[in-house]
């Protein structure tokens, strides 16, 4: 299973590379070729200027050599890409625009106009494949810069190595301003370790022995000893990598729709510069070849500038900046569809635990009934907690360890899933865990019951410790709130959320509290995976704009892949292909949330006043085309203008 699962990545990242050579290829080149058109069609129109009307009174071999050689080296790509796109995929585009504008013109002698176009066509068909390669800087921008040796530790003595050469296993050394090559733990030393590579938070983390390290992280003020246990491929920073990779190839609804209009466009383009070709033609005095090739010339003017190349660009462009501008963010999406389709949320779920707070419960409360002490109730439950990898078992663990010292170590260990867990030696059977799994015999006293519900009116998490007739005692968790909660929530209002619901497993007293605190609008309290599951279902039936849930990406799956657009919050260090969720935030920040919401606004903002502009300059253009007080070089330059203004408005919403 690993074997398959490992060959369909290298498969899925060979293919991604092969995607970015290609891409790479054509842009270098069509750039040359653009060059040469360009050089050929400047001798061509100083002859033009030279000879003037002489040149279509007589063959002028060197002319007509130069412009057919500049019609022979950027009609067959324009061609080519015309034929596919339209009989192989059955789109209409502007490449199938220019090759009638660039037929028609040769066809009737007009061999400088016909070169223009070629030229155009080429320009255009490099800005396009530039704009495309900038998919690739996305990705590119979070690897690994700087040299690929590494210092590795082979028993007292240090040997540089390739990156290549080095395995999971091994220890490396990393000193003060160096990049972390791999992802693994450190073993020895401690430092500040900036992980903006990959968070985009220039700030320093201290790190000492037993804390991850990431790839592309950078250490300052100190030095480590890593043990590697990913490299390559596998690192956190190689799947940011790749995940950015395949949200960009990925279309959003816009961008459909503009190929839909583009589709309708062409042809009334078409007939457009047709009924301007006619107007201008039949209204004219005289039919003589001078009439006809000005009118003709007004037609390919009113269809070059028509031409939908800078509508075309509108979204995709200001898609790859806001995904670029995200990710650096910490903020991961599915594709772009996801990113645009997040900024018509107007209802959020959240869920409280590991997302409102800090995800590190503390133990606060140890009680022992029926005269059972703390002490005894400690070492009942490390008996058996300190076998689990459950968060609050080494909560537990860690609490209890210098109080209570040395455990016996149970012969026979069990786990119940979402219950807790159970040890046994000989006569002893201990079980440590949620209410319900206490309720095999076992009674409760008002006492019990009184301390159980008092710590879930605090907001209190209860676990239980039993043995095996009788209930020893109880220990009681509290998390805290993230400071930035509060500020985070307000901000998502301004940005056009409407509604709040928090989803919560504490009593209804404490949830309502922090609710208010919040300012949430509603409350879900006691919450169970499948209650969650409910709620959405519910917000779903009745929310304009989708429903959003923000979860831990753990208990909250169900609910998370229900939702329209699903929030895995803290990710750092997981499998970032978190099934259930079409967004991930790397840093266990709310901060990050705000980001994803402002992002995907942004990007409906720019998108849209793309299309304004491709739309409205447009028209503008086809106007005094069609009234004949702009010609074809004028027209071209303006429309590519146009193209430019749109790629630079994209990137003025990612400052």
């Amino acid at each position: 299973m690993n074997s398959s699962a490992d060959n369909d990545s290298d498969r899925s990242r060979f293919s991604g590379e092969v995607e970015q050579a290609e891409s790479r290829f054509a842009l270098m080149g069509s750039l040359p070729r653009m060059l040469v058109i360009l050089a050929l069609l400047i001798v061509s129109g100083t002859l033009y200027i030279l000879q003037g009307a002489e040149l279509y009174a007589w063959p002028a071999p060197l002319y007509i050599g130069i412009n057919g050689l500049i019609i022979l080296l950027g009609l067959p790509p324009v061609l080519y890409r015309a034929m596919r796109q339209t009989f192989g995929e059955g789109r209409l585009t502007t490449d199938l625009l220019m090759t009638v504008v660039i037929v028609c013109a040769a066809a009737t002698g007009l061999l400088l106009e016909a070169a223009l176009v070629v030229l155009i066509a080429t320009v255009s068909e490099w800005l396009e494949r530039t704009a495309h390669s900038k998919v690739g800087s996305l990705s590119q921008s979070f690897t690994i810069s700087g040299t690929h040796v590494v210092h590795v530790r082979e028993g007292e003595k240090t040997v540089d190595r390739p990156l290549e050469e080095v395995a999971p296993g091994q220890t490396l050394v990393v000193n003060e301003g160096e990049t972390v090559p791999a992802d693994g733990h450190i073993a020895f030393g401690n430092a500040q370790v900036s992980e903006a590579a990959i968070t985009g938070e220039s700030s320093f983390h201290p790190k000492a022995e037993g804390d991850e390290l990431f790839a592309g992280s950078v250490v300052q003020h100190g030095f480590v000893e890593m043990k590697i246990d990913k490299r390559g491929a596998d690192t956190l920073l190689a799947q940011v990598e790749e995940s950015v990779r395949k949200a960009s190839r990925v279309r959003t609804d816009t961008e459909i729709l503009v190929d839909r209009i583009t589709a309708v466009l062409i042809p009334l383009i078409l007939a457009a510069g047709l009924g301007v070709f006619l107007f201008h033609y039949l209204t004219a005095p005289d039919k003589t070849p001078e009439v006809l090739r000005a009118a003709l010339r007004i037609a390919m003017t009113v269809v070059v500038v028509a031409s939908p190349s800078a509508l075309a660009l509108a979204a995709p462009t200001s898609v790859w900046v806001g995904l670029r501008r995200a990710a650096h963010r910490g903020v991961l999406f599915l594709n772009g569809r996801i990113l645009e389709q997040l900024a018509g949320i107007r209802t959020l779920l959240i869920d409280k635990t590991g997302t409102l707070t800090a995800g590190r419960p503390q133990v606060v409360d140890v009680c022992g009934f029926s005269g059972v002490s703390e002490q005894e109730v400690l070492e009942a439950a490390l008996f058996v907690e300190r076998h689990s990898d459950h968060p609050l078992a080494k909560t537990i663990t860690a609490y209890g360890e210098d109080k209570v010292g040395a455990t016996d170590k149970p012969d026979k260990f069990f786990e119940f899933e979402g219950g807790g867990a159970c040890g046994i030696k000989g006569e002893r059977h201990i079980k440590v865990g949620a209410m319900w799994l206490m309720e095999d015999g076992r009674e409760f006293t008002d006492e019990m019951l009184k301390w159980i519900e008092e710590s879930k009116e605090a907001g209190r998490t209860c676990v239980l410790v039993a043995d095996k007739t009788r209930l020893l005692g109880g220990i009681a968790f509290e998390d805290s709130m993230r400071p930035e909660a509060k500020t985070v929530m307000q901000r998502l209002r301004k940005l056009g959320i409407k509604k709040m619901v928090m989803l919560t497993g504490d009593g209804a007293k404490a949830a309502h509290q922090i609710a208010v605190d919040l300012g949430m609008n509603e409350y879900v309290a006691e919450c169970m995976p499948d209650t969650k599951l409910h709620r959405v279902k519910k917000e779903q039936d009745r929310a304009a704009g989708g429903v959003a849930m923000v979860g831990d990406g753990i208990n909250d799956a169900p609910a998370l892949a229900k939702a329209d657009v699903g929030i895995s919050m803290g990710a750092m260090g997981t499998d970032l292909a978190v099934a259930a969720s079409q967004v991930t935030l790397l840093k266990d920040d709310l901060e990050s949330l705000y980001d994803a919401f402002a992002v995907s606004r942004r990007l409906v903002t720019s998108i849209g006043v793309n299309i304004f502009l491709a739309c409205t300059l447009g028209l503008v253009l086809v106007v005094l085309a069609a009234m004949g007080q702009i010609n074809l070089l004028t027209g071209a330059i303006l429309q590519q203008l146009i193209a430019i203004i749109i790629a630079v408005n994209a990137g003025l919403f990612a400052r």
